[in-house]
């Protein structure tokens, strides 16, 4: 993939938030997502068919997940279809400090209950369509659906510079 300052911008002043912004990205940061969390809510973080997602989402996400005590060395189950959503999860994971682990709602149940139990995460993003495939009862769990109307989406959370030695993702194969 490309470099973040590479990344194509909806305009030239984004374009030129992201290189300033990835060019004062921590030399110890595990995960260069400055440009993504420095970036005003109103950038877009994804586009397809004339659909954009905003970041508010990401942002409204990662309030949620602060707000339930995720932060700094948890696993935060992702149970969504591949699509905007899932996107704005992980950044909102990353966004609160922690570490993500996708779950495909495909997979068969009792895989998914070996991932979980495996897994322990604290807490869960799923939506209506997926929430029947995983055990919400060890954890929370948020739909992005529940914090859309969220005030909390115009503002980027405080989190903490992640580490080198700090997970990003877990993945099972």
């Amino acid at each position: 993939g490309l470099p973040p300052a590479k990344l194509p911008a909806t305009n030239p002043k984004d374009q030129n938030t992201m290189h300033s912004s990835c060019a004062a990205a921590p030399a110890q940061s595990a995960i260069p997502i400055t440009f993504w969390t420095k970036s005003t809510s109103e950038s877009v973080s994804a586009t397809r068919d004339e659909t954009s997602r905003r970041f508010a989402e990401a942002n409204r996400l990662a309030h949620a997940l602060i707000a339930t005590g995720i932060g700094r060395d948890d696993l935060v189950a992702i149970c969504l279809e591949p699509g905007f959503d899932m996107v704005a999860a992980m950044l909102a994971v990353w966004k609160a400090g922690a570490a993500y682990v996708p779950i495909d709602p495909s997979y068969p149940p009792a895989r998914i209950q070996q991932i979980v139990d495996d897994a322990m995460p604290r807490a869960a993003i799923a939506c209506a369509d997926t929430i029947g495939v995983i055990d919400a009862s060890s954890m929370h769990v948020i739909s992005p659906a529940q914090v859309a109307d969220s005030a909390s989406g115009d503002v980027n959370p405080v989190f903490p510079i992640s580490r080198p030695s700090e997970l990003a993702y877990v993945l099972y194969t």
